[in-house]
């Protein structure tokens, strides 16, 4: 999925998104992911924060 909400490239970058679980925080980390950068998830449900792993692939 390519939603190109960063008009910027990211790559060597880190990141850092909280609540990044669901909603706009996972598209958030979405967003980042596709624009190059490293992206670290936080969120309070565990279980939330391990399906995005999984969809984002840097």
């Amino acid at each position: 999925m390519n939603t190109n909400f960063l008009p910027i490239q990211l790559n060597g970058l880190r990141v850092v998104v909280t609540a990044g679980g669901s909603g706009i925080g996972k598209s958030i980390a979405q967003a980042f992911s596709e624009a190059g950068a490293e992206v670290l998830i936080c969120d309070i449900s565990e279980s939330l924060v391990a399906r995005p792993i999984l969809i984002i692939p840097n």
